[in-house]
């Protein structure tokens, strides 16, 4: 049969097309892959056969072999360990990524997975048993169960454990979660996700309806660090009675609820955040002490559905128009040492009044202190709030010059000083602060340029300034500080001292300069030699009189008075005249002795 030259292409064609779809039947086969020698993934060495698994493919790790992920990797299957082996160990580093679009389980004895670097599943765990130690980013997704037969699973510090997916029960069998690790966060991200019982640190839900019950572990859910609500519009955090909230833990709601009633252990705070109205639930403490900080930045604002006590610090974002908080007919008590106010927005204007707390009577009371404006659109200065009218409302003023900074001009300022001068700009309003303690102790108007503050007792070794500011202008910046100086160490007077006496001693500071006191009335002075000093008196001392000395080394405040030393009656002793032998007298007769009166053991002239 003659064959044309177009049957021949016909048949090169066809041979061409059967060539094409059996290296297509070729690549699309999936190959399993055994890590055999210890190494990284990207190694063909690694693996047997020879080669580098892709999206596609199965890895099995063998007995005794760690296999690490330096680079970006896709697979369809992992399995690591063999039946009867032992050693085996998958390592992501944290250049690392491995994706797994099918299932991954364990075999053998205590195979491991340390994720150092990013590790998602869609398939879920097989039934088996092994340890998951996340010290970075994983994330489970698809429907299947992240952990499932006896995964012993361990959160690291600051690693973030994600499901997407993971089923309704992402723990299943008898796995066990260890998530206490500072700054670790477990965010259960999907439908209807039953949470596991166990001490966390921060734990986030989002999504709908998660359930504090059924999960496994343990009935109660605890939460040390930061408790995050992000639901969907109208779910709640269902059997939320099971959550216990560790003293100093923040939740942070941004949509959706609690459903059910926590338990507070200790102290928490509280923040609002989002774009959506919130009403307050469960997750405010009612009891008077257990709210610390209340921080509000949703900027549709938040309404008080209960009475509230704050004992920390209130913070909130006004947007231009909104009221962060409506308490309306409920109490919102600041219960602090005071309550320090802290309000930002660009809206706010130098000038005007912004209510921060409306309500619908006089129900916002207690103790204010410090406030801080951040982000006004305009100079400010000294803002205040006020619980007067039973809101809290902010006053910013407005300010265009930054009064000058006073000068405390008191020359020594010793302990238990109540009084402190300087100057200032002519007229200026004066605060005064103890800075080691950041606590205002003192208020004063200069008269002229001058001014002098009642203070509260200070404390030697703090640190005390100023600010000044005069009417229409800023508040200055701090004056120099100034250090309350220590006080010398009071002296001590020997005893006794008999009337009399011209001088008295006693010991003090090394170098002491010390002035000696008959009752209140100075009557010498003196420098310690070393520790030791004596001072010369006028008048004389007189019997029943108090002796004091105070002391005062340079550099130094004045010591406080020395124990008295009180004045004793001068001691006078007459000597005998006795009859002595003597062969140049007669025996039987007598030597007359001129009389001598001692004083302080000393014979007087």
């Amino acid at each position: 049969m003659k064959t044309t030259p177009m049957k021949i292409k016909q048949i090169l064609m066809l041979l061409a097309a059967a060539m094409v779809l059996l290296g297509a039947a070729t690549k699309i086969q999936a190959t399993t892959y055994t890590a055999v020698n210890t190494g990284d993934f990207s190694s063909t060495a690694t693996f047997s056969p020879v080669g580098t698994p892709g999206s596609g493919d199965t890895v099995v790790v063998s007995n005794g072999v760690t296999l690490t992920v330096s680079d970006t990797r896709t697979i369809a299957a992992l399995t690591v360990g063999k039946s009867g082996g032992s050693g085996s160990t998958l390592t992501i580093s944290s250049t690392g990524s491995l994706a797994i679009s099918g299932q991954y389980g364990f075999a053998g004895t205590s195979p491991v997975i340390n994720n150092n670097g990013v590790f998602s599943c869609g398939g879920g765990a097989a039934y088996s048993t092994g340890a998951f130690n996340n010290y970075s980013n994983a994330t489970f997704s698809g429907s299947s169960q992240a952990f499932n037969g006896t995964i012993a699973v361990t959160q690291g510090a600051n690693a973030t454990l994600n499901f997407s997916g993971g089923g309704s029960v992402p723990f299943g069998g008898s796995c066990t979660l260890s998530a206490s690790a500072s700054g670790n966060t477990v965010n259960y991200a999907a439908g209807g996700q039953n949470l596991y019982g166990t001490t966390y640190y921060n734990l986030t839900v989002s999504g709908t309806s998660p359930s504090a019950s059924g999960g496994g572990g343990t009935t109660t859910k605890t939460v040390n660090g930061t408790l995050t609500i992000n639901l969907n519009s109208g779910q709640q955090v269902n059997s939320a009675a099971n959550i216990t909230f560790g003293s100093g833990a923040t939740i942070v709601r941004t949509l959706g609820a609690l459903s059910g009633t926590p338990t507070f252990s200790g102290t928490v705070n509280v923040t609002y955040n989002g774009s959506t109205a919130i009403t307050t639930g469960s997750e405010l403490p009612t009891s008077g002490s257990a709210l610390e900080n209340l921080t509000i930045t949703d900027t549709a604002g938040v309404t008080l559905n209960a009475n509230a006590t704050v004992n920390g610090a209130f913070s909130a974002t006004y947007n231009g128009s909104t009221v962060p908080l409506a308490a309306g007919s409920h109490t919102l008590l600041f219960q602090g040492s005071p309550v320090n106010i802290t309000v930002s927005g660009s809206a706010l204007v130098g000038g005007n009044s912004y209510t921060m707390v409306s309500s619908s009577g006089t129900t916002v009371s207690g103790s204010l202190g410090a406030v801080t404006v951040t982000g006004s659109g305009a100079p400010y200065s000294s803002p205040t709030a006020s619980t007067s009218t039973g809101q809290l409302v902010l006053t910013i003023q407005n300010c265009s010059v930054t009064t000058a900074a006073p000068v405390i001009t008191t020359s020594a300022i010793c302990p238990g000083s109540t009084s402190i001068g300087g100057t200032s700009a002519s007229g200026a309003s004066i605060v005064v602060y103890d800075l080691t303690s950041s606590t205002q102790i003192g208020t004063a108007t200069a008269t002229g340029t001058s001014w002098t503050a009642a203070v509260t007792a200070v404390v030697a070794g703090h640190l005390i300034a100023a600010t000044a500011q005069t009417a229409g202008d800023c508040v200055s910046p701090d004056s120099t500080s100034v250090t309350v100086q220590s006080a010398t160490a009071a002296p001590v007077v020997t005893s006794p001292i008999y009337a009399g006496a011209t001088s008295v001693s006693g010991t003090s500071a090394i170098g002491a300069s010390i002035v000696v006191y008959d009752g209140a009335t100075q009557v010498g002075t003196a420098t310690a030699s070393g520790t030791s000093w004596t001072a010369t008196v006028s008048p004389a001392v007189s019997t029943g009189n108090s002796i004091t000395a105070t002391a005062q080394v340079s550099g130094q405040c004045l010591s406080s008075a020395s124990p008295a030393v009180t004045v004793q009656s001068a001691t006078t002793n007459t000597l005998a005249i006795v009859p002595v032998a003597n062969t140049n007298i007669n025996a039987g007769t007598y030597l007359t002795i001129p009389t001598k009166v001692l004083t302080n053991g000393v014979p007087a002239n």
